[in-house]
Formats: structure tokens, C-alpha cells, sequence
């Protein structure tokens, strides 16, 4: 006998909500969602009619009050996720947050110390750490000798007034994907030094870190906010070869001055449904999903969480904390 479905809930109809969550949720037979949340009711409207969702609120905790959840996953402005974990954590409801995890390490603590004290699951959606290249990359470094240093680099160009919509700037919003993914590739980080630019902006946008990692490897990250176009690439060296990966789309790998391989990733089943059906497959949503979803049925803790989710929200404050430069 098939298992019963996991009931699920969505809070936040934004762009993850609407294009990620929803379509990925509703293709998997063995998950049922149950009822969704955001404050506007045109996005209530068209969604529950798109994807066939009985009920919709536009109060959260209505919505935790009310529905019978297995699950519920938390898709909303960075500044109200604290909150909104907390009150499904404390109602014994496993948690999908969305990065970051909170507006800083303490509020990334508070929910932490939520999940704890209930015993309820609860996962830091880094997706990063379920891209198929991210996923390569890890293999191929599992097999080569220590890295010595790595570089990450990730520009965009978004000028858009990041306090104001979502309470942080673009470190805490979305760089934080390539320092969680350093932690997740090269372990802890040890020791920061950082410069921070505001360029043609009321907050920072722009950020130069090197990192020192407890394995003895340094890294350096190069960021800003105001730059051309989306560029997001990392490299890896160590004795005899370089590894450079440009996601979400390939790894290249050379060995003593030779080109050793290429990967580039082909969709596979995730959940039992085609790669090709599923939404976000190279950024690795639909993976980090059911792998919350899995977890929640085997009855182990996903990660990151805890500790780990604490701990890539200090390094982000450690840049944070970096001197400003350049143009004020």
C-alpha cells in the first residue's frame, strides 16, 4: 500500500511561489497542496485556479491554524521569514524556508531554536547545494588532491531597492548563495578580510572578500550588484589542476596543462517524474524539494539547518562587516 500523500501549504505567491513551488509540488503524485497564502488576492485567484488548490488565505497563520499540514513551504520577502517559520515550527509544521534563513545570524538562531526545541524539521532552501554541476563539482574534488584556493565571482545587474522590498541588501539576499556553497564545497571559513562599494546606490552593492578556510585553502569572492549582466562562476585549483564551473550550465576540468573533462548536465527523474517536466531542474529546486520531501518521510533532519544555516549567515555578516570603499 502506497503511502498517503504529504500535505503541503505555500506562503508566498511571488516569482519561486508561482514558477518553482507550485508547478514542482502539484507534478509529484505523493504530495497533496492543501492550501496556499499570499496578501494579494489576484494572485490567490489565479493561482488556485491554475493549479487546482481548494483553499486560499491571505493570512499565514490563518492558514497554519486551519489546514492539517505535513509540510508548509515559505516563499516570502526575506524580512518576514523569521516569523513566519517560527509560527509553523512552534505548531510542530517542518519548515521549507527559503534563503536566506532570516535577515542575519539571529534570526537564523531564533529559528534554529524554534525547530529545536520542537524536534520539527526544517531546511534553509540553499539550492545551490543541489545543482547537478554543484553536485559534479563535489565529486571531482572528493578525488582530487586539496584545494589550495577558489574563487567565486557573481555579478548582476538589479537596480532595484533591495531594503525596501525585502529589508536586506544584495549580500544577505543572494550573494549569500556563493558563500554558502564555498562552506558546503571547502568547510568552514576561519578568518575574513572585506571591502564594500556603494556605487550610484543608497546601500551596498558591490563586495571584495578573501576567505580563509579551517581546511588551510583561501578564496576570494567578487561581487557586485550594478554590473553588466547575471555572470556566476567559480574555480577550484589545487596541485596539478583547475576545475572552473559556470552555472548553472558546465564544469571544466584541467589536469597538468590538459583539458581532463567537461560535464554538462542532462535532466534526470526527480521523484519519479522527468527532469524535462520539472521546473528550476539546473538550479536544483526541484532536487532540494524532494529531498525536504524525503526527508520528511524517512524522518531525518535536511540540511542545512541548525548549526549549519547559523553558520553560513555569520560568514555572510563577517563580509558584511567589511570596510567601505570606492564611491559613497
Amino acid at each position: 500500500m502506497s503511502a498517503a500523500p504529504l500535505r503541503v501549504g505555500v506562503v508566498g505567491l511571488g516569482h519561486i511561489g508561482q514558477n518553482i513551488l507550485l508547478p514542482n509540488l502539484c507534478r509529484w503524485p505523493d504530495v497533496a497542496v492543501r492550501a496556499i497564502c499570499d496578501v494579494q488576492p489576484y494572485r490567490l485567484h489565479v493561482n488556485r485556479a491554475k493549479f487546482g488548490v481548494a483553499r486560499g488565505y491571505a493570512d499565514a497563520e490563518e492558514l497554519l491554524d486551519a489546514e492539517p499540514l505535513d509540510a508548509v513551504f515559505v516563499a516570502v520577502p526575506p524580512k518576514y521569514t523569521c516569523e513566519l517559520a517560527i509560527a509553523a515550527l512552534r505548531r510542530g509544521i517542518p519548515v521549507y524556508a527559503e534563503k536566506p534563513p532570516g535577515l542575519d545570524r539571529a534570526e537564523a538562531e531564533r529559528i534554529a531554536a524554534a525547530a529545536s526545541a520542537g524536534g520539527v524539521p526544517w531546511l534553509a532552501a540553499f539550492n545551490r547545494r543541489h545543482m547537478p554541476v554543484v553536485g559534479h563539482i563535489r565529486r571531482l574534488l572528493a578525488e582530487l588532491p586539496p584545494v589550495w584556493h577558489a574563487t567565486a565571482e557573481f555579478n548582476k545587474y538589479e537596480p532595484i531597492d533591495f531594503p525596501g522590498m525585502f529589508g536586506i541588501t544584495p549580500l544577505e539576499a543572494t550573494i549569500v548563495h556563493s558563500l554558502d556553497m564555498l562552506r558546503f564545497l571547502l568547510g568552514e571559513v576561519t578568518h575574513v578580510q572585506s571591502m564594500i562599494r556603494r556605487d550610484d546606490s543608497t546601500y551596498a552593492n558591490g563586495y571584495q572578500a578573501a576567505l580563509e578556510f579551517a581546511s588551510g585553502a583561501t578564496g576570494l569572492l567578487s561581487s557586485h550588484w550594478l554590473s553588466g549582466a547575471r555572470v556566476e562562476r567559480y574555480s577550484f585549483h589545487g596541485h596539478g589542476y583547475s576545475l572552473y564551473a559556470s552555472l548553472p550550465d558546465e564544469v571544466v576540468l584541467y589536469r597538468d596543462n590538459v583539458l581532463a573533462s567537461t560535464f554538462k548536465p542532462q535532466p534526470e527523474p526527480v521523484g519519479g517524474v522527468a527532469g524535462e517536466q520539472l521546473k528550476g531542474y539546473a538550479y536544483g529546486f526541484p532536487q532540494q524539494m524532494r529531498y525536504f520531501l524525503d526527508s520528511l518521510r524517512a524522518g531525518t533532519m535536511p540540511q542545512p539547518a541548525g548549526a549549519d544555516a547559523v553558520a553560513t549567515m555569520e560568514l555572510v555578516g563577517k563580509v558584511a562587516a567589511g570596510r567601505l570603499v570606492g564611491a559613497l
